[in-house]
């Protein structure tokens, strides 16, 4: 087992360039981010990628506008991290075409939350560096306890929380250490299926959260992953929130359908609901981290840090 290689770690007063990869900052979006950037300025020097306010329908620009903002902001070598300004449902359009080599290469964060997962994931497997699950500019800056991004100058943390054991709710039982990868359910399960980034993964801790389906519609994806064969190499799952309404719940506990994957796969399941599209402490999650995780012990612990030189602190 071997997981992605740490990055450069990120110190106050560094640069971090802003992008948008997926739905656009409307109007309405920019209004409510106001205060996110007045925050992030007050910590980091902020660089807007070109056409990061762009509005294409649906879309944050063209693919080709996306793109070129990435590698722009890639080439930059004064910029110290890239981050997502919001998610969406278009991610999966960049996945096949993103600038891997040029990842690998530079070798600093990338943060991004819900549909940003979609290229997080690829980044860290493809260019072998952590990527982080973590606040967008416009959604989870000033919702969560994380928001600065402190964790990433010393890169040796609880990757679910200070408050996860508080929030620890074990489905089914177990020890095993493995590599995180998820984020969230839909866009994970929609954006990469059929591409070699999931072939590649091995000895998986999923974790993933759910903005409003359903249990019926969660069976879905998990088994749309199962059939590709996804979950022949998880060996842990942690589910953040699931946000559907009780009236929902009805149908069926979605605690029995995690136990039925569980069972079947002899695996640790945990729901640790520190994490989601609601308000939560929403740390910051390194995908492609090596990790321990033990149900009788309430933890989940890395085993190296995740940035360069990084330590526990």
């Amino acid at each position: 087992m071997s997981g992605a290689r740490p990055v450069q770690r990120l110190r106050f007063g560094d640069k971090i360039g802003l992008f948008s990869p997926s739905e656009p900052l409307t109007k309405d979006r920019q209004e409510r981010m106001k205060g996110s950037i007045e925050f992030i300025k007050s910590k980091y020097q902020v660089i807007w990628g070109k056409y990061a306010l762009v509005e294409d329908y649906y879309q944050a620009g063209s693919r080709e506008m996306r793109h070129d903002d990435i590698f722009a902001l890639l080439g930059d070598t004064s910029i110290n991290a890239l981050l997502a300004t919001w998610g969406g449902k278009n991610a999966s359009q960049l996945v096949n075409t993103l600038p891997y080599q040029i990842f690998s290469e530079r070798r600093i964060p990338i943060i991004g939350f819900s549909d940003v997962g979609v290229i997080l994931n690829p980044i860290s497997v493809f260019s072998d560096i952590i990527t982080f699950y973590g606040p967008n500019i416009a959604g989870k800056m000033l919702e969560g306890s994380h928001g600065d991004m402190y964790e990433l100058s010393h890169g040796f943390y609880k990757p679910f929380g200070e408050t996860a054991a508080d929030d620890w709710q074990t489905i089914n039982q177990g020890a095993t250490e493995g590599i995180l990868y998820g984020g969230n359910l839909s866009t994970f399960a929609i954006g990469l299926a059929g591409n070699n980034c999931l072939k590649q993964m091995n000895d998986i801790v999923f974790f993933w959260e759910s903005a409003s389906d359903p249990p019926q519609i969660i069976d879905q994806y998990l088994t749309g992953l199962e059939n590709a064969g996804f979950f022949d190499k998880v060996r842990a799952m942690v589910v953040g929130q699931t946000l559907f309404s009780e009236e929902t719940r009805k149908n069926r506990p979605l605690n029995d359908l995690l136990f039925e994957f569980g069972k079947r796969y002899n695996i640790p399941v945990v729901k640790i609901e520190t994490f989601g599209h609601g308000k939560a402490e929403n740390p910051i999650i390194p995908i492609g981290a090596e990790v321990q995780l033990d149900t009788n012990s309430k933890d989940i612990a890395l085993k190296s840090p995740v940035v360069i030189g990084g330590q526990y602190q």
